[in-house]
């Protein structure tokens, strides 16, 4: 009999030993292991016929379909009993690139409306899937079914590209896959057809029917079957509520000479990539290159974390994405007037092997800053894609 206040004895086991400590509960496989992988077509099929002025297309209403990795957009445009000699503005004023100009606009909101990607034109878009890190080869000239028609053929005008509108941030654990899975909260995407004045320097007789068409990347929820020895499934991506942005602002101002520009989306957070795209005053992005500063300095806050010769962030770039052309504006191509800062090669030699080791972190407050001496006055425009985890917890999110 125990006396009042004291401590039972401990049970004795077999040999005298005390019970092996129960085993932790097993780490469930990471979210890809367990779901099923989809690509399916949204129900968007949409004809616009090109005119003088701007076409807004219906919004693309996403369907729900559990997490959604991103969208493609097929876009074919088709012009018939042409006459004129049609050529494409390959290097328009607006500083865009055909046919990639004929998306004006192309915007992405979530469901309570904040811009996630966009709103930025198709050129812009384009240079998103080229230098994103998203793909091996990631120029939708390089597309198998990219096409252009000049000339006086009777299809000249017409063309064809797909474009992809991208959530998921890694395809190795799906961070950045967003949720979907409510019909009372529909995800949209709203697109502009631009004017014809834009796309063309001579626009086929007959301006062109334009249809864009969606297909969907998903995941479903996870399905208990494709559990593996035993382990359970994570119910979710990591971290759910994390998002990359994409999202564009100008410096109108740039000077002949010395300037300073001031990178303001996504401060606070971690950059993934950011784009510049320099155009000339009463120019085109044809002259971006050659007015491009050489060197170029780059710092953040008090520290200089960039100072490059012209040329060698040229080879930089070429060496990192894999050009096999050195003609601009061609597939897997150089791009007049772009330079690229991409933060995604952490884990190999390319873009897109990433660990979010290496991203641009940055804190409120923090000046981030381009300065150099520009061979011409300017408009530069500055595409960001960053990343906001969900609670700002950026530590959740390094793998």
């Amino acid at each position: 009999m125990v006396a009042q206040g004291q401590a039972p004895a401990p049970v004795q086991h077999a040999q005298g030993q005390s019970p092996a400590p129960a085993a932790p509960p097993a780490v469930p496989w990471p979210f890809p292991v367990g779901v099923l992988g989809t690509e399916n077509l949204n129900d968007y099929d949409q004809t616009k016929t090109m005119s003088a002025g701007t076409v807004q297309f219906p919004d693309v209403q996403v369907a729900p379909d559990g997490w959604t990795r991103g969208l493609w957009f097929d876009v074919n445009a088709v012009a018939t009993a042409n006459t004129n000699t049609v050529t494409f503005n390959g290097d328009a004023s607006a500083g865009s690139g055909a046919p990639f100009t004929m998306i004006n606009t192309v915007l992405f909101r979530d469901t309570g409306g904040e811009q996630i990607f966009g709103p930025f034109n198709g050129y812009d878009w384009a240079m998103a899937n080229k230098y994103g890190a998203y793909f091996n080869l990631g120029d939708p000239r390089n597309d198998y079914n990219y096409s252009t028609t000049t000339g006086s053929a009777t299809n000249a005008g017409s063309a064809h590209f797909t474009l992809y509108l991208p959530l998921e941030i890694s395809a190795a654990d799906s961070l950045g896959a967003v949720e979907n899975r409510s019909e009372n909260s529909i995800y949209r995407v709203s697109l502009t057809l631009e004017q014809s004045s834009v796309v063309y320097g001579q626009a086929p007789l007959n301006l062109p029917a334009v249809e864009i068409k969606c297909t969907q990347d998903s995941y479903t929820e996870p399905v208990a079957a494709m559990a593996l020895a035993g382990r359970p499934i994570a119910s979710a991506p990591p971290r759910p509520g994390t998002l990359q942005y994409w999202k564009q602002e100008d410096d109108t101002g740039i000077p002949s000479g010395t300037h300073s520009t001031l990178l303001t989306n996504g401060i606070g957070n971690g950059y993934r990539n950011v784009i510049f795209k320099l155009i000339r005053s009463a120019g085109t992005r044809a002259n971006g290159t050659s007015d491009w500063p050489d060197p170029q300095e780059l710092t953040l806050g008090t520290s200089r974390v960039r100072n490059l010769y012209k040329k060698t962030w040229q080879d930089k770039m070429q060496r990192a994405f894999a050009f096999t052309s050195a003609t601009p504006d061609a597939a897997n191509g150089p791009e007049n007037g772009i330079f690229v800062l991409w933060y995604t090669q952490d884990v190999s030699v390319s873009p897109g092997d990433e660990a979010r080791r290496r991203y641009q972190r940055t804190k409120t407050g923090n000046t981030f800053k381009l300065r150099g001496s520009y061979g011409n006055a300017g408009t530069l425009y500055i595409t960001e894609n960053y990343i906001v985890p969900r609670n700002n917890d950026f530590s959740q999110i390094v793998a």
